[in-house]
């Protein structure tokens, strides 16, 4: 079957209706588009998506190779950050809203310190092995981090931050 290319020109009104239901387009272009849209989308979508998505998202949250000490925001949910020798990272408040998350990936073996991660008090840090209490703040210990150790911390949004999927040693 021939693909169908033409240019296709709104009316004053900065509508047109294209297609119909025997026929379909094999690529369509637009800065905007409005109604349902059914099918799979190459390349990226720029913008807010109004309505439901259904199906499958190939692209992967950010990957942050982050500064030896770095304080996250909202902003910072769902990436995964990459810690350096001794990095610490300071957690936002847990409030922040719930589902919130971080990715922690310990980058370099440490002799020192190791991978440390801090919540804003009030806020505690418990689940995958670990529960601190009122203190607060959990490491990847130099003395037993090994590179790929991982954790990460969902915000409950009150003053919790809730450890999953954790590999390695985190106190």
């Amino acid at each position: 079957m021939d693909e169908i290319r033409v240019d296709i020109v709104p009316d004053d009104d900065n509508k047109v209706t294209i297609g119909r239901t025997t026929k379909r387009f094999a690529e369509v272009h637009s800065t905007a588009f409005t109604g349902n849209l059914t099918g799979n989308v190459t390349g990226d979508v720029t913008g807010a998506v109004t309505g439901d998505v259904t199906g499958s998202a190939t692209r992967l949250p950010a990957v942050n190779l982050a500064a030896a000490t770095q304080a996250l925001t909202i902003a910072h949910s769902g990436q995964t950050f990459v810690g350096a020798v001794d990095a610490v990272f300071t957690l936002p408040l847990a409030s922040v809203g719930a589902g919130v998350y971080y990715h922690f990936v310990t980058g370099v073996a440490s002799a020192g310190t190791g991978l440390r991660i801090t919540a804003v008090t009030p806020g505690e840090i418990f689940g995958a092995g670990v529960d601190t209490g009122a203190a607060g703040s959990i490491t990847n210990s130099g003395a037993t981090d090994v590179v790929g150790d991982c954790i990460t911390l969902v915000s409950d949004g009150v003053d919790q931050w809730i450890g999953i999927n954790a590999r390695g040693t985190w106190a």
